[in-house]
């Protein structure tokens, strides 16, 4: 089985991630988080659905871009989404000619999955948009109507219109990953300072997740 190695929590010591196409560094899913992912809105266009792993190379490189952070939260330390500020990752497929770029989100319950439906809805409970942790208390399977009295309970709604204009998004998790970055580096993890960023992105409005 292949491992990777990244920082974990305050103590700074080296985290095993282990990689068997369950999300990396992991146990199974819980509670919230298993079964399938429930179909999305309206007038989305319809993603591509995986019907096999990804590839084990893709896993292993998306396994070191992980890192845990104090609050709990999976950070994924790669690229960035612009305008929503969601991780992204970019594949080579075999037999693919072009590569496949899927949200860091989804990819993590594809390798845990080891398949992922075309369409559906992914909900941020945690409110950390870099977040791929595949638990019921940050990332789960939802429905458009739970992930939208989510984000209205959480503040970033108010009577179905957004709090704060969402063009700050990848800002403020570019700034997040940098954090996480220097506390995978050695440097205590600066709570406050996320503290500070989350409670911004936390009035932010939740946008698709797929």
């Amino acid at each position: 089985m292949m491992k990777s190695q990244h920082s974990s929590g305050n103590s700074g010591e080296a985290e095993l991630v282990q990689l068997a196409f369950e999300i990396p560094g992991l146990p199974a899913v819980d509670g919230q988080a298993g079964g399938a992912v429930a179909p999305g809105g309206r007038g989305r266009a319809p993603r591509r659905a995986f019907t096999a792993p990804p590839p084990a190379a893709a896993v292993a490189a998306f396994a070191g871009k992980l890192v845990t952070i104090p609050t709990g939260c999976l950070i994924f330390t790669g690229a960035i989404s612009t305008p929503d500020g969601y991780g992204r990752v970019t594949i080579s497929m075999p037999g693919e000619a072009k590569p496949v770029t899927v949200s860091a989100h989804r990819f993590a319950l594809w390798a845990h999955q080891g398949q992922l439906p075309a369409d559906g809805v992914l909900e941020h409970h945690c409110n950390e948009p870099l977040c791929v942790r595949v638990a019921g208390a940050h990332v789960h399977p939802s429905t458009q109507s739970a992930n939208l009295r989510h984000a209205i309970s959480s503040g970033r709604h108010h009577n179905s219109e957004a709090v704060v204009d969402s063009s700050r998004r990848a800002e403020l998790s570019v700034a997040v990953r940098e954090l996480t970055i220097a506390h995978r580096d050695g440097t205590p993890f600066d709570l406050s300072s996320y503290r500070r960023l989350r409670d911004i992105t936390a009035t932010a409005p939740t946008l698709p997740l797929w």
